[in-house]
């Protein structure tokens, strides 16, 4: 049901009659929640939104399952390993890595045609989710220093402490704290390890500390503290902990609202306890006697979590993972203290990430990471230089320089981009290829599109050929930002064959990638959906930008370059004529365009091509075509004509007429 497009819950009742109208039966023993929580840990991944509670009919007991439409979760499959588990409920029947969902009144495992609306149903919330760490900030007003900052957080003993400490950053009016072990092992500890700025005054049931804000942050244990005994409730239940702490929450806030200085306040609200949601609801509805406050609540499964507190506050819900938060923070906090952070991704959730700096070696050493940081330090390294494009004069284009726009769209770029941001909403692997004759400019294209979108999806280019090694970083990239990755290859550093073996086994691993592929032929394939081919010609359409580019870069140059873009020789007007025309001899393009040409001839059309250039290099004229007949074993009656290479005919016969000069001699062509 989990997987089951639909609008609202989905419901399993027990304790109901099979094929039994209105006949209710009961259930014979009461189910725990966290039972059940716990069996779905174990059995799905990732773990959907199910909440178990009970009902009265007829003095009888039935149970109620509630599936959650949590569309920023799934699609849920069986966990390849479920280290033993016993197979209660799940049923031989369901088999792992296949795709389940309801087909009409009975389960069914997806057809090919059924997983792309399954699909497109859990990923039509992602444009949504994008915008949730801008919400964040403008829901926290930035964390401005002249309102007061509230906290509310849930238990973080499973949380690494590294992950905590950048929660250290924010200038804490006041923390109500429900893990009893933060001190030890939680936020607390985190903080106070961070070197927080403000003095921590720790208070637990019973006692009412006096704090000056902003000097210092009034931190309230609402659980109790494992070390002390006392300030623990009897058992960890909703009842016994709001017959407990019922009344002291409310004389907490109350507290807290004396010591603090007139300002407007900012709840923050971070919530990954689902089980405990009761607690947080009845806090908030506790929390209004503090006045002109506002309200903001975090969690990775914010959904449920609106739909059980479902308070009567106007309360902003946001779905931000707390690695995602945390890194947001400190990347946001960094910017502020002038601190430059290179190597940050984005999330799903928007939030930037910070890539651990023990990884960054190991990830650059296969992968060039297109991260968020580049940007930044394009302009850094523009400042002062105004030299010419190593991009125009035939290298390859930076990153910098697409920052800059240095490079001339062409009308390809927008579909590809567009393709490419599809496949990638799809949350699968698949492959989007880039044919194109050589010195066509495809590798400036597909570094163009990674640009566009690396900063909506981890990008990356793939600089070696070693398949598992790919495969293990884009899964780290992946589950780091929780998004699929973009991965640039081009076969001039890897094989054909190993770009299918990469994609076989992305497929295989279900990873999450949509590789961008750039190969080069002097034949271009059909074009199909996932598979462009660019002409070198360029269009009237695309002609006037690569003037205007190279004539501003050379612009003594300038009668050349328009005399090249208006003649009739449209064969000629191609990217590459375009820098040979405006750099010359300096042109760093001419050796790599003249060798993808030449790498297929034989020795006989090499040595012919070896005639014609010494002709030209030191007689500047041609030879004429029957000048070859010995080498070419053509008999000398036969007229020759010798066709440019690009068109692949390297010699052949042709008797018209018309294709003669004025003095009767058969014309010689050389490109």
């Amino acid at each position: 049901m989990s997987n089951t497009p639909r609008d609202g819950s989905a419901f399993i009742l027990t304790g109901i009659a099979e094929g039994k109208r209105n006949t209710t039966t009961g259930i014979k023993q009461s189910v725990d929640d966290s039972r059940i929580q716990d069996l779905l840990g174990a059995w799905l991944e990732p773990i959907p939104s199910v909440e178990y509670y009970e009902h009265h009919i007829d003095d009888k007991v039935i149970g109620v399952y509630e599936i959650h439409p949590v569309q920023s979760r799934g699609p849920f499959y069986r966990r390849r390993d479920l280290n033993g588990a016993k197979n209660e409920l799940c049923g031989e029947f369901l088999k792992r890595d296949l795709l389940y969902f309801r087909r009409s009144t009975k389960n069914d495992h997806a057809r090919p045609s059924d997983k792309p609306f399954i699909v497109d149903w859990f990923s039509s919330t992602q444009e949504a989710r994008w915008q949730d760490w801008g919400e964040f900030k403008e829901s926290s007003y930035h964390f401005d220093s002249r309102r007061h900052f509230i906290l509310i957080s849930s238990s973080f003993s499973h949380i690494d402490q590294s992950t905590l400490r950048p929660f250290a950053n924010i200038g804490w009016s006041a923390v109500i704290d429900f893990d009893c072990d933060s001190d030890e092992t939680g936020l607390l500890k985190a903080v106070s390890d961070a070197e927080y700025q403000r003095n921590i005054i720790r208070s637990v049931k019973g006692e009412y500390s006096s704090f000056s804000s902003p000097r210092e942050t009034y931190w309230f244990f609402a659980r109790g503290m494992s070390a002390r005994d006392r300030t623990r409730p009897r058992t960890d239940d909703f009842r016994t902990w709001r017959a407990f702490y019922g009344s002291e929450i409310n004389r907490q806030l109350e507290h807290i609202a004396g010591m603090l200085p007139p300002a407007p306040v900012t709840f923050v609200v971070i919530w990954n306890d689902d089980e405990r949601a009761r607690y947080l609801r009845y806090t908030l509805e506790s929390t209004g006697v503090i006045e002109d406050a506002n309200y903001v609540v975090v969690s990775d499964n914010a959904e449920a979590l609106q739909a059980k507190v479902d308070d009567d506050y106007e309360t902003v819900f946001l779905q931000l993972p707390i690695a995602h938060l945390s890194s947001g923070i400190q990347v946001e906090f960094s910017r502020q203290s002038a601190e430059r952070v290179e190597y940050t991704l984005p999330s799903d959730s928007g939030t930037p990430i910070l890539l651990p700096s023990a990884k960054i070696y190991w990830l650059q050493s296969q992968l060039d990471v297109v991260h968020l940081g580049l940007g930044a330090l394009s302009v850094a390294s523009d400042k002062g230089n105004d030299g010419e494009s190593d991009f125009l004069t035939g290298g390859t284009v930076t990153w910098r320089e697409l920052d800059l726009g240095k490079d001339a769209t062409r009308n390809l770029t927008a579909n590809i981009t567009r393709v490419l941001r599809q496949e990638l909403r799809n949350r699968g692997t698949s492959r989007v290829e880039i044919c194109h004759i050589p010195g066509a400019g495809g590798t400036t294209i597909a570094r163009r599109t990674l640009w566009d979108l690396h900063e909506e999806y981890p990008s990356v280019v793939v600089q070696s050929g070693d398949v598992r090694g790919i495969v293990e970083r884009v899964e780290f990239i992946g589950a780091q930002t929780r998004q699929t990755v973009l991965a640039l290859v081009d076969s001039a550093d890897i094989s054909e064959r190993e770009i299918e073996d990469l994609q076989k086994l992305l497929q295989s691993r279900n990873s999450g990638c949509v590789l961008l592929s750039v190969s080069r032929s002097n034949s271009l394939p059909r074009q199909t959906r996932r598979r462009f081919a660019l002409e070198s010609r360029l269009s009237q359409s695309e002609l006037p930008r690569f003037i205007d580019k190279f004539i501003a870069a050379v612009p003594d140059r300038t009668a050349e370059i328009r005399q090249l873009g208006s003649n009739n020789n449209r064969k000629a007007q191609t990217a590459f004529f375009f820098g040979l025309t405006a750099y010359g001899k300096d042109f760093k393009g001419l050796e790599s365009y003249i060798n993808s040409r030449i790498t297929a001839l034989s020795q006989v059309q090499l040595r012919l091509l070896a005639f014609l250039c010494i002709a030209y290099k030191y007689g500047q004229r041609g030879i004429a075509p029957q000048t070859f007949r010995n080498l070419l074993g053509v008999w000398s009656w036969i007229i020759m004509v010798l066709f440019p290479m690009s068109k692949r005919t390297n010699y052949g016969t042709d008797t018209s007429p018309s294709r003669h000069n004025d003095r009767g001699n058969p014309p010689s062509y050389t490109e």
